[in-house]
């Protein structure tokens, strides 16, 4: 062949399609060769252009390397290249392949211009969607361009048709995608095939854990004795989290290997590098948190073991949230107006006229299913076409009814398809085989909570000269430290890159109040990454500009001098002033005490043998009333005696 390579059938049937010109979906899954529909029908259209739109830089790129090695004069239209000469160069019809993205298609008023050029129009073949999905996906809020890509019918001729490609289109945002698009169904193709990959390894676990602790991941990734895992790609669900995933990570590592450059162990990403990205070797692949697009899961799963000689595991971690075990009270998404949560059907029956390719030696929950019709089909999704084995006709059961796990294989098979369907996967994921995935994790660690100081609540003030220059000398510094480390050529983040401005003001509204007196303190309060690595010169300026105020040393203690001995306390003598000024304290007064009964100052209540009204009280209840008299006799008794 003149590409020098050998293409699969349903490479052929997508290239045949849009070369009768029709509007074709490929669906086929990460890494199985999409992109080779893309330069098939260019070999037999008599000089024809494509135009491909792709959502990121990265997938233009190497669009653009890959139709240039395949000897296509491909023009990457961004904004280095997107000149007027280039465009008149299109107009001349100097290449055959132009790669843009959706906004730079819909909004340059050059290709508006291009699309009243009869030249260009007539030899305009096709216009392709790579990574199709992304119109139902991004078209939503993320990109809203992207939803408008159909009205391109209204700028070009009929004779241009749409090629959408994509590996995870299920019924609903394929609908969605022809809808956008406007591709009638009287002149529409479908090739489908299964994304399932049979030498991946699929679990979902439950985060044990605080998300933002990101304990869960040591029980795949053990990085604290530095040796190196099985090369891994972890997807976290937003850049901020990624970063801080990947310092994380660091920390987890021996302290020599923390700052080693060497070889890569793994990388942590977003949904950026889940199309497109061509790693053949990756062995793990993590999602880290929930994910509410079944299409870019499979695009993040779909990264592991390109290469079908290996095996990879595809780990998914999800907050406890979302699990039926979920204790606390489950936030349901919000709905439109009108509509409410219906339960989903359960699907018994299945197409009599159908066949499967089964295994019954390995109960798997694996199933093979696609479609490659290229016929039109009314939109619907219900037929499915499939091929048997015929030396495995006598294992295949009854279908109507059968609760037994099936392999569907495509129209068209070859031969050496039809036998890898045949040898099932030994593991397929953590339902049919629990104990087998499972062992592949390394068991819960004991880790100590460890809750972060409360930071500062900064109270307003108004800024005096004291603060404002401390605010000069802070920017002083981080202009100078950028040029030291030789970061000044970066125009986009600039100086930011050590010291935001967020943290540099946040640096001087804690120094107003003394709040920083350490590096450890600095972290604490401002959480700056360098901390560590520059905060002792940040003390220093800020020591400068606001130094912190002397401390008074606290006054002694108050001396209480009893009194002499032999001293009795009902004269309740106190140290007089002036005795007090010359020992140089002052002593507190001390509160006299009475005698609850009788008032007296030389005894209390309660001691009976001083205070003859409380003994007499005491005994009265328990004496005759003559016993009193004979301890106190009066007067005249004592004359008798």
């Amino acid at each position: 062949m003149k590409l020098g390579l050998t293409p699969c059938t349903w490479q052929l049937q997508s290239a045949h399609n849009q070369l009768e010109n029709k509007d074709v979906f490929t669906i086929s899954p990460t890494g199985s060769g999409k992109t080779l529909t893309f330069w098939i029908p260019l070999l037999f259209n008599n000089g024809g252009i494509t135009i491909i739109i792709t959502p990121l830089n990265i997938l233009s790129e190497k669009n653009q390397d890959e139709a240039n090695a395949y000897g296509f004069p491909t023009l990457d239209i961004c904004a280095e290249t997107a000149t007027d000469k280039a465009f008149k160069d299109i107009e001349k019809l100097k290449y055959r392949v132009l790669v843009v993205s959706p906004e730079r298609v819909l909004q340059d008023a050059r290709f508006k211009k291009l699309w009243k050029c009869q030249t260009f129009t007539d030899n305009l073949f096709s216009i392709a969607f790579d990574e199709g999905h992304c119109i139902s996906e991004w078209g939503k809020d993320f990109r809203p361009l992207y939803s408008e890509l159909g009205n391109l019918r209204w700028y070009l001729p009929a004779h241009v048709r749409f090629h959408a490609v994509s590996a995870t289109m299920p019924p609903h945002i394929l609908l969605d995608v022809q809808s956008k698009l406007r591709i009638r169904s009287y002149n529409f193709a479908k090739v489908v095939r299964s994304n399932d990959c049979a030498n991946i390894h699929f679990m979902v676990q439950e985060m044990k854990y605080p998300q933002n602790t990101y304990y869960d991941l040591g029980r795949i990734l053990p990085l604290k004795e530095g040796t190196p895992p099985e090369k891994f790609m972890l997807f976290i669900n937003a850049q901020d989290q990624a970063e801080a995933v990947c310092n994380s990570l660091c920390k987890d590592l021996p302290a020599h290997l923390r700052h080693n450059i060497g070889e890569i162990w793994g990388i942590c990403c977003t949904d950026a590098a889940g199309m497109g990205l061509d790693l053949r070797d990756v062995r793990l692949v993590n999602q880290w948190g929930y994910i509410d697009s079944l299409c870019i899961l499979m695009q993040h799963l779909g990264r592991a073991a390109r290469d079908h000689a290996l095996t990879a595991l595809a780990v998914y971690f999800v907050e406890p949230l979302y699990f039926d075990t979920y204790s606390g009270k489950r936030k349901w998404p919000e709905l439109d107006e009108g509509q409410h949560h219906t339960k989903k059907k359960k699907v018994t029956n299945v197409d009599a006229e159908s066949t499967v390719v089964h295994d019954e030696e390995n109960s798997q929950c694996r199933t093979d299913g696609g479609t490659l019709n290229g016929g039109d089909n009314d939109g619907r999704t219900d037929g499915v076409s499939m091929v048997v084995d015929q030396r495995n006709r006598h294992t295949i059961p009854e279908v109507a009814g059968t609760s037994t796990p099936m392999r569907i294989l495509p129209v068209n098979a070859d031969s050496d398809v039809i036998e890898r369907a045949a040898m099932v996967s030994h593991i397929c994921c953590d339902v049919c085989n629990k104990m087998e995935l499972h062992s592949r994790l390394f068991p819960l660690q004991q880790i100590t909570s460890t809750r972060a100081k409360p930071k500062y609540k900064i109270k307003p003030y108004k800024m005096t000269d004291t603060e404002c220059r401390l605010q000069q000398e802070l920017i002083k510094w981080r202009d100078s430290k950028i040029i030291e480390e030789d970061l000044d050529a970066d125009d986009f983040f600039g100086p930011q890159m050590i010291m935001s401005n967020k943290i540099l003001n946040c640096i001087v509204d804690l120094a107003h109040y003394h709040k920083i007196l350490s590096t450890t303190s600095l972290f604490e309060q401002t959480s700056w990454c360098y901390s560590s690595e520059y905060g002792q010169s940040v003390l220093d300026i800020i020591l400068t500009c606001i130094p912190l105020p002397i401390v008074q040393p606290p006054a002694p203690p108050a001396v209480i001098i009893p009194p002499p001995l032999g001293l009795s306390s009902s004269t309740n003598q106190q140290p007089t002033a002036s005795t007090s000024a010359t020992k140089g304290v002052m002593l507190p007064s001390k509160r006299s005490r009475k005698c609850r009964a009788c008032g007296s100052t030389d005894h209390i209540g309660t001691h009976c043998s001083l205070c003859p009204l409380s003994y007499r009280t005491h005994c009265s209840s328990q004496r005759p009333t003559n016993f009193v008299q004979d301890i106190f006799p009066s007067p005249a008794s004592q004359d008798l005696i």
